[in-house]
């Protein structure tokens, strides 16, 4: 099912809210050099993060780069001519037109989301700094996006995954 038809049936059934989770990139099937080059700096972007976060002999590191990150790789690579089994990720802006473009605005996220996310940030990445707003060190970062629409994990300069939530208008 395309992304139009999704959205019109899920706006359809006149949701109370929609929450959106996107892997940010632009890795939809245009030319291999273009896909591959865009593929690079976001997967370059995970596996730096990995790499500061866990330990080398870590079996959770290993099941991450081997049972998520391979298999991504691999799916971005290979895809078939038609396109059908690349996974098409897409930057936060792309999606914002496209909801706003079906009929759905988007809410603004509590200050209690931001601290939230920063606190389990926090928790899981005792192993490397973090990253607060306007420092221009390494490490992870959480910032929001869109006017506090959405939220952002990034590693570095390096937006990775976004969520946001959405209504009926």
């Amino acid at each position: 099912m395309e992304i139009s038809e999704t959205l019109r049936s899920v706006h359809s059934l006149k949701p109370s809210i929609v929450v959106l989770v996107e892997e940010e990139g632009s890795r939809t099937p245009r030319s291999f050099l273009s896909r591959f080059m865009e593929s690079l700096h976001y997967f370059a972007a995970m596996f730096d993060s990995l790499d500061d976060c866990l330990p080398l002999d870590s079996s959770e590191r290993l099941s991450i780069e081997k049972s998520h990150l391979g298999k991504e790789i691999k799916k971005v690579m290979n895809y078939e001519k038609d396109g059908t089994n690349c996974p098409r990720y897409e930057k936060m802006e792309t999606w914002k037109g496209r909801m706003e473009g079906h009929g759905f605005a988007g809410l603004k996220l509590s200050s209690k989301s931001m601290i939230q996310a920063k606190l389990l940030l926090k928790i899981r990445t005792h192993y490397c700094p973090i990253q607060l707003e306007g420092e221009i060190h390494g490490g992870f970062r959480v910032f929001d996006r869109d006017d506090e629409r959405a939220i952002s994990l990034g590693w570095q300069d390096r937006c990775l995954i976004t969520a946001s939530a959405w209504q009926c208008v």
